[in-house]
């Protein structure tokens, strides 16, 4: 669901959990805790968090170019050039993830979402979990983008699986097809564990090296992100690789005085901060970080390339006049800041020129669902003996709700379909 931040005039996403009475392996409060962990420019950002006896409100980042399932529908086979740029803020997200010791265990171009930078940010983590030492034994995900461990149903290393999966996104990036196909989940998964998949003469040796070394079926020879990082394919622009993740822990002192002139006291912004709450006041002090941090980063654009110039070189709608900072915020040229608006008045006159798309968070039944992956049942002859795949020693309901204490306007075309 599509709404506006009321303070700052920001579009944010909605996305309404309903809770499971059952205890399961997924718990929609995982969700929560993951996006709560992770702070990174291409992870979709948790602004806030509203609970109550039966649902769960998140407002997060909103992305309106689209996901990446539809940008290839719409683009079909892309050049590796342009694949690079897009699987290097990929890697960089998962690598962020693992660092914090957390798995996806859904990455596919469903769930890579674009901003209208055409930048892209990992969403939906639904099936996230928090891994250490320990084997996992809980078989969820999308099957064609399922390691052949899931499908077999056999404890695997947490880290491994996602790696599996960028492996097959990869894949679908430069072929635009997948590497795995079949009529049903079980043949799907009959192929996977098979290991066996065409590689396209087209594409270049080192890139093909790489897949290779992605879709492994041994989990314990396949590739970490350290090694993909340090790939030839991958470093061929190291500039990419080093990002600015936001922090948090310091309150910016332009952020904190547009906060105050929201009717915020200091000491309660530095205490939602401090505390974690993702509370109304915490959740205007992230959109303004995020807001701000995309102000410095368009000014650093112009800086570089003059007028706009679109980094990984998409047809996606980007501003169209100039803008500098001056104390942090941003403005038209010559023009007085006002702090009690900041860094959302280029945002709206950017808006101006877009037509809004509206993203709903729940996924469209056409499209690949993640859920329980069904063990293979295999008899005797149909086994593969040759598979080097060692012994290692349901979502909840999205509902639309209203809202009243989340300082956020809902469009009207939805009002009518909102119950209280």
């Amino acid at each position: 669901m599509l709404a506006r931040h009321k303070l700052t005039g920001t579009s944010v996403a909605i996305k309404i959990i309903t809770k499971l009475k059952e205890k399961t392996n997924v718990s929609p409060e995982q969700e929560v805790r993951s996006l709560k962990m992770l702070s990174h420019p291409h992870i979709v950002q948790l602004f806030q968090v509203v609970e109550n006896t039966d649902k769960l409100v998140l407002v997060m980042e909103y992305q309106e170019g689209g996901d990446l399932l539809g940008y290839l529908q719409q683009h079909g086979c892309l050049s590796e050039r342009e694949v690079h740029d897009k699987f290097c803020q990929i890697l960089l997200a998962l690598q962020h993830c693992h660092a914090k010791g957390t798995v996806h265990r859904d990455l596919k171009p469903d769930n890579l979402l674009l901003d209208h930078q055409g930048k892209f940010k990992l969403a939906d983590f639904w099936l996230s979990m928090e891994f250490f030492d320990d084997l996992l034994n809980a078989y969820y995900g999308t099957p064609e983008y399922a390691a052949p461990e899931i499908h077999l149903h056999r404890p695997y290393n947490c880290p491994g699986v996602d790696i599996w999966s960028l492996g097959v996104v990869l894949y679908r990036m430069v072929t635009g097809s997948l590497p795995f196909l079949g009529k049903n989940a079980c043949e799907v998964g009959e192929r996977i564990v098979s290991g066996n998949f065409h590689m396209p003469d087209y594409l270049s040796t080192q890139c093909q090296e790489l897949l290779s070394r992605m879709m492994v079926l041994d989990p314990k020879k396949r590739a970490n992100i350290d090694t993909i990082i340090d790939h030839p394919w991958v470093k061929m622009r190291k500039g990419l690789l080093s990002l600015r993740v936001p922090s948090h822990d310091h309150v910016d002192p332009a952020i904190m005085e547009a906060m105050m002139s929201f009717g915020f006291q200091r000491n309660q912004v530095h205490r939602a901060v401090a505390e974690q709450r993702y509370d109304s006041i915490m959740g205007t002090f992230l959109i303004l970080c995020s807001t701000k941090l995309e102000a410095e980063e368009e000014a650093q654009r112009h800086a570089i390339f003059g007028e706009y110039s679109h980094p990984s070189g998409s047809d996606c709608a980007g501003p169209s006049k100039r803008y500098t900072l001056q104390h942090g915020l941003s403005r038209k040229n010559n023009d007085p800041v006002k702090p009690c608006v900041p860094w959302t008045q280029s945002m709206i006159q950017k808006e101006q020129g877009r037509k809004p798309l509206a993203r709903v968070i729940s996924r469209p039944a056409c499209k690949a669902r993640s859920g329980p992956v069904s063990q293979l049942q295999h008899t005797r002859e149909h086994m593969f003996p040759y598979i080097p795949v060692p012994e290692l020693d349901v979502p909840g309901e999205h509902k639309n709700a209203s809202m009243p204490s989340l300082r956020l306007e809902v469009p009207r075309e939805m009002e009518t379909s909102l119950k209280p």
